[in-house]
């Protein structure tokens, strides 16, 4: 079906996912189905902050990858942070190919997993290696619930006693984050790039790959290698992508010019 989208000139966005390569908590890197590439899988950021956070001040410079083990305790083991890494369903796609730091990585083992969950490393190390698969994610956006929005929610509350079903009316403003903010931004910026014209611009993955190797390309990479991580993989410094964030953030004035350049 994503495969038929794309062929007709519709594209489809996906979260990567909010645990870093995880899932869930594992040894190994696993992603959120699916991960295939007919479609823009889209990763998350941090914006510069600075926050006192259970007596600690933290503070984040400028934009980053989202990778938190800093600014709280970890859930049931699972640290937030941004999808990422490689597919283990999917082959590099053509439009992949050839891009620097596709299918390279730059990674450290800042979490160790024992037990059956994740906890900080306090010695880690640097990674490299290769790969061979479809990287994820392909853009990221702003993700982290510290820097992310405010969010109302009205309904009930659910939960369950004995055989008995209990609800509460619950009207709350929070903030909060997650790709699953990030990847529906991407798809309302999309409907307005494709309002007022005859055609949609197509299936985005083909060209905006094309456009981040262009001298003017509309992508800010994302390719720090320290403080700039998902909890493993980080920046790859002078690299097109980087397996943190993608090709990275994006000026979306400008990618609706270089969508328009190619009509």
């Amino acid at each position: 079906m994503l495969e038929q989208a794309a062929a007709q000139g519709i594209t489809v966005f996906r979260a990567s996912g909010d645990n870093g390569p995880w899932i869930k908590s594992t040894a190994k890197e696993n992603h959120m189905a699916s991960t295939s590439p007919y479609q823009v899988m889209v990763g998350g950021t941090t914006l510069p902050y600075q926050k006192i956070i259970d007596s600690k001040l933290i503070t984040v410079p400028k934009e980053r990858a989202w990778g938190d083990t800093h600014s709280g305790k970890a859930s049931d083991g699972e640290f937030p942070g941004s999808g990422g890494g490689f597919s283990a369903l999917n082959p590099t796609p053509r439009y992949q190919q050839g891009v620097s730091g596709v299918n390279t990585f730059r990674a450290e083992n800042f979490l160790n997993f024992k037990n059956g969950k994740h906890t900080i490393n306090p010695h880690p190390h640097l990674i490299f290696g290769t790969g061979n698969s479809r990287n994820l994610p392909d853009v990221s956006g702003n993700a982290d619930p510290q820097t992310g929005y405010a969010t109302y929610v009205s309904g009930d509350r659910v939960s369950v006693k004995g055989e008995k079903i209990i609800r509460k009316p619950m009207k709350i403003w929070m903030v909060s984050g997650g790709t699953s903010y990030t990847s529906p931004q991407m798809a309302a910026a999309n409907a307005v790039i494709n309002s007022g014209r005859q055609t949609p611009v197509g299936f985005w993955n083909p060209q905006i790959y094309k456009f981040a190797q262009e001298s003017d390309s509309p992508f800010t990479v994302l390719d720090d290698a320290d403080n700039n991580n998902n909890l493993y993989y980080t920046g790859q410094p002078g690299k097109l992508y980087n397996q943190a964030t993608g090709l990275g953030t994006i000026d979306f004035d400008q990618l609706a010019a270089k969508f328009a350049s190619e009509d």
